[in-house]
């Protein structure tokens, strides 16, 4: 095994290593339409500018921005292999139509494509654990959709928080770490 090989195992093994610690991130991928079309387009969206992303909901009230702009900073964190950046202006994402939308306190049946459509259910929020559902979309096409939660999480400054994040986006844009 090369010392390349080696470490991309190690870092890969992170958040396995925090989840036993603690109740770490739990991540599923729900959809998935190819990892190389989706990781093309996400490279072309940002060639132009900042990719825009939607944030619906707040499970740890109080102030919005501060949430939004941890998760913006967390996404762009999260992509050792290319620095996507990110905007929630739509007027300063050159390609609107190509977008994640995080959603905190999804139902268990959201409909991803309806999301791509611009359904925005409402958050019904867990006691015990921080869920989120991150849908990717080109206009009206669904790319990927991943979910994701975490437990003992008191606010979006938490590593736990963090590392949810980051792997929801490594799941939506790239699939694997």
């Amino acid at each position: 095994m090369s010392l390349k090989s080696m470490f991309k195992a190690c870092v890969s093994a992170i958040p396995l290593v925090l989840s036993g610690c603690s109740d770490g991130p739990t991540v599923i991928s729900n959809f998935n339409k190819g990892p190389t079309i989706i990781w093309d387009l996400a490279v072309s969206a940002n060639l132009k500018g900042p990719i825009l992303v939607e944030v619906h909901g707040n499970p740890f009230g109080g102030g919005e921005s501060h949430l939004k702009s941890v998760i913006l900073k967390d996404m762009t964190d999260s992509i050792e292999k290319r620095k996507f950046t990110y905007t929630l202006e739509k007027s300063k994402a050159p390609s609107p139509d190509f977008k994640v939308t995080i959603l905190f306190g999804a139902p268990n049946n959201l409909n991803a494509n309806r999301v791509c459509e611009g359904e925005r259910p409402e958050p019904n929020y867990d006691l015990e654990k921080i869920t989120v559902r991150a849908v990717l979309c080109s206009r009206n096409d669904l790319l990927s959709d991943v979910e994701g939660w975490v437990k003992n999480v008191e606010s979006p400054d938490d590593i736990s928080f963090k590392t949810l994040i980051e792997i929801v986006t490594r799941e939506l844009i790239l699939l694997t770490p």
